[in-house]
C-alpha cells in the first residue's frame, strides 16, 4: 500500500513522496518490547521539500485582510479538489484534509496579484500527508475532529470503513475556515466529547453526542463575508451537509470552482 501512495503522489498536486521505511523486525521487537531500536531506526516517509508553507501558515500573514483573499481561498480549494478528485477515482480517501495539510511548493508574496498567480499553476498548492490516506471502505483511525464530520468520528467508534463523503466534508469545513478565519463548527464540542468518551470505552455515550452533532450541524447556516465568490458560496454549503448523500463531491467542487 505504501507503494500506491508512492505512486498516487506523482500527481502534481500532491506533496511527492520519495521513500518510505518501515521495518517489520524492528516493529515486531519493538512491540515485544524492545524500545531503543524502534528510537534508533524509527519509521519514515522521505517527502518533497514545500518551501511555501502550509495555508495555516498563510492564515498568519496580510493577505487574510485583502479584499482578494476570498479569491486566493477559491484557487487553494479548486486545487485541492483536483487533488481529492484524483485520489477517490484511485480508490482513496485522505481522511485528514485541513488547512495543516495544504502545501504550497513556493515562498509567497504578500502582493496578492503575484500570489493568485503562483497558486494558479498546477503543482503549486498540494496536499499532504499521504501517510493518512486508506482504501475505500477499509477501517481507519484518522481524525481532526473541527474537520470531520460527525460520521467519520462515528465510523472510527463502530469500526467502519472510509468514504470518499468524509473528505468532501473536510474540504468544505476547510474552505470556511481559510475565508472567515473562524472555527465555530457548532458539532465541534459534541464531537470532541464523543472521541473522549470513546477512548475511555463509554461508547453508547459517545454515539448519543455524535447524533447531536449530526443535529446542530444540519441546522447551521454559517454566515460567509459579502465579498466571497458564489461559487465558492455554493461549495461551502454543499460540502458541510451533514447528509453525505447529498454533499458535493471533490469532482463537482473542482467543476464549479473552475467556471
Amino acid at each position: 500500500e505504501s507503494e500506491n501512495l508512492k505512486e498516487l503522489s506523482k500527481n502534481p498536486r500532491f506533496v511527492r513522496i520519495y521513500g518510505i521505511y518501515v521495518d517489520i523486525n524492528n516493529i515486531t521487537s519493538a512491540l515485544k518490547g524492545n524500545s531503543e531500536i524502534y528510537f534508533k531506526y524509527p519509521p519514515a516517509i522521505i517527502m518533497e521539500f514545500m518551501e511555501g508553507g502550509t495555508a495555516a501558515d498563510l492564515l498568519k500573514t496580510k493577505l487574510v485582510y485583502s479584499p482578494q483573499w476570498p479569491l486566493i481561498v477559491k484557487i487553494i480549494i479548486r486545487e485541492i479538489a483536483l487533488a481529492l478528485s484524483f485520489l477517490h477515482k484511485n480508490g482513496y480517501v485522505h481522511l485528514d484534509v485541513k488547512p495543516q495539510n495544504i502545501f504550497f511548493s513556493k515562498r509567497l508574496s504578500e502582493n496578492t496579484n503575484e500570489v493568485l498567480n503562483t497558486l494558479s499553476v498546477p503543482g503549486n498548492v498540494k496536499l499532504g500527508d499521504l501517510g493518512s490516506a486508506v482504501k475505500v471502505g477499509q477501517r481507519f483511525n484518522q481524525a481532526t475532529p473541527a474537520f470531520s464530520p460527525p460520521e467519520q468520528i462515528e465510523a472510527i467508534i463502530l469500526g467502519r470503513g472510509a468514504s470518499p463523503t468524509m473528505d468532501d466534508f473536510s474540504l468544505g469545513i476547510t474552505a470556511y475556515y481559510l475565508l472567515t478565519l473562524r472555527n465555530d463548527n457548532p458539532a465541534l464540542p459534541y464531537l470532541n466529547k464523543a472521541a473522549d468518551l470513546y477512548v475511555s470505552g463509554r461508547v453508547g455515550e459517545a454515539i448519543n453526542y455524535i447524533n447531536q452533532a449530526k443535529a446542530v450541524l444540519a441546522s447551521w447556516r454559517p454566515q460567509l463575508p459579502p465579498n466571497t465568490p458564489p461559487e465558492l458560496s455554493t461549495v461551502i454549503y454543499g460540502c458541510i451537509n451533514p447528509d453525505f448523500s447529498k454533499r458535493l463531491t471533490s469532482e463537482q467542487v473542482a467543476n464549479i470552482l473552475s467556471r
